[in-house]
């Protein structure tokens, strides 16, 4: 794995589940753009499912719709897990984005 998803055995960044909406563009399907779910979410990156596979190390632009508005994320795909109807995406952000992102998204997002 990365290291920025894992350091010696364990996570750098805690992960939150989470539930919001997403908005995403893979250069493998040009300016079409993709709808799917944010499941869980890191300072380091997320876990998303979308009705298509977009293909490891792709960069993908992605806007979060949460209830503070629209959050704008850039990234890449680190793994990829087709499941039933949808493919689950692995994305490590550009920049990580600290201890307190995910929590703070995390608890806006279940108020």
């Amino acid at each position: 794995m990365r290291e920025d998803f894992q350091t010696v055995g364990h996570r750098r960044f805690s992960r939150f589940p989470v539930t919001v909406l997403a908005l995403g563009r893979a250069p493998q399907f040009g300016e079409t753009e993709l709808l799917g779910t944010v499941r869980n979410i890191s300072g380091g990156g997320l876990m998303a499912e979308f009705p298509v596979h977009i293909v490891p190390e792709s960069r993908v632009r992605l806007v979060l719709h949460t209830r503070r508005g629209p959050l704008p994320l850039k990234g890449h795909v680190v793994w990829a897990d087709p499941s039933g109807n949808a493919t689950r995406h692995g994305i490590a952000f550009e920049q990580p984005k600290g201890h307190d992102f995910a929590m703070e998204l995390f608890i806006s997002e279940t108020r």
